[in-house]
């Protein structure tokens, strides 16, 4: 449920995200007429619109109940490709790319780093593309099946990602698969399943480690695994703890983060987002906290490619800010985004000298209804 409301004639009055939606893509709205003498719904609720790929919210009703004011908004993922100067603290050049009216985000760089990684809607719903750097088309990877989280391997040939589970079970219930697929697309093949909320991470060459973390069932540590791509889950590696009791109203366990660095011997790990950054080997031993001067909102990050430091995205007023983080906590902001509700990424080329940047914005307008 997104918004509710009570209508002057006893009405309840909702908006309820669709089956399948995430991230507020597709909503509408619902009544159940209410009885104030017994306190229950008297009759079975009746959806009142049916529109695709746009939410509802903030409602505001006439005394004799007669027009409805609401906003009808929709989200989407917008990316862009900028040159990186002055030791990754500046960005020139920044633009837009893909060059689509879609929704896409620059999910990872390949190998060589001559094509990029991309998670877009365009064929009407989310699935995997690469697309080459000086290239205006894409080339599909995965069309049906796609979950979340696609890593290119350091070998160059395959992209690991997660699959969208059993649609049957809730979302904080269903454990998602790990997948392969050829990195020029065909058809994938299912290595386990993996636990929920799990985070998948590769390095670059000339190291071949790609892990996955899985929170624990009591979700008090998560569990740092080697993954190999054709045989699957290795050897635990490592964990670290995690704390069970930040959470938002989607996730279990909900707002640890970690990244692998490009060498593949250390891995940046933080609890929640006024936590420090945790710089730990590999094997788990503690090698540095990063404490961001100035910043305490940090809610995602990623290595830079020479690994002397981390860009991280943070929360400000209105919107998100992407900074240069260096090993000693010292930030740059590179650049800000208004408006931007949802998280963003932001990944260096494998010669570092350029960055991708995708953010999550919504956009939407007043209505009026009337004669509902």
């Amino acid at each position: 449920m997104r918004d509710f409301l009570w209508l002057p004639d006893g009405r309840f009055l909702y908006s309820l995200e669709d089956t399948g939606s995430v991230f507020g893509k597709s909503c509408n709205f619902w009544t159940v007429p209410f009885d104030p003498r017994t306190h229950q719904f008297s009759d079975k609720p009746r959806q009142l619109t049916n529109w695709t790929d746009t939410c509802l919210g903030q409602m505001s009703v006439t005394a004799d109940g007669s027009r409805l004011a609401f906003v009808k908004w929709s989200g989407g993922l917008t990316s862009y490709m900028a040159d990186l100067t002055s030791g990754g603290t500046r960005i020139l050049n920044l633009r837009h790319f893909p060059a689509t009216e879609s929704s896409d985000t620059v999910a990872d760089w390949t190998a060589d780093g001559k094509g990029l990684v991309l998670v877009s809607n365009r064929s009407g719903h989310f699935a995997l593309f690469k697309q080459a750097a000086d290239a205006d088309e894409a080339e599909p990877i995965v069309t049906e099946g796609y979950g979340r989280n696609p890593r290119a391997t350091p070998d160059g040939k395959w992209v690991v990602y997660l699959g969208p589970g059993d649609i049957a079970q809730p979302a904080d219930r269903k454990p998602p698969p790990v997948m392969r697929v050829s990195v020029d697309g065909g058809p994938s093949e299912k290595l386990f399943d993996a636990k929920i909320l799990s985070q998948l991470m590769c390095a670059r060459l000339p190291s071949q480690l790609c892990v996955i973390a899985e929170p624990t069932d009591d979700g008090k540590q998560a569990i740092v695994s080697s993954l190999d791509p054709v045989k699957g889950r290795g050897s635990e590696l490592m964990r670290f703890p995690i704390d069970p009791n930040d959470r938002d109203d989607r996730d279990r366990f909900g707002f640890w983060v970690a990244d692998l660095s490009p060498d593949g011997t250390r891995i940046a790990v933080t609890r929640t987002p006024a936590s420090p950054i945790h710089i730990l080997t590999i094997h788990g031993q503690p090698v540095q906290d990063i404490n961001v001067k100035g910043w305490n909102n940090l809610i995602e990050f990623w290595w830079t490619a020479d690994g002397k430091g981390l860009y991280v995205t943070a929360g400000i007023r209105d919107g998100k800010a992407l900074l240069y983080v260096d090993l000693q906590g010292n930030a740059h902001t590179l650049w800000s985004s208004l408006g931007a509700t949802g998280d963003g990424e932001a990944h260096p080329s494998p010669d570092g000298r350029h960055l991708t940047i995708s953010t999550w914005t919504t956009r939407g307008n007043l209505w009026l209804m009337e004669n509902f």
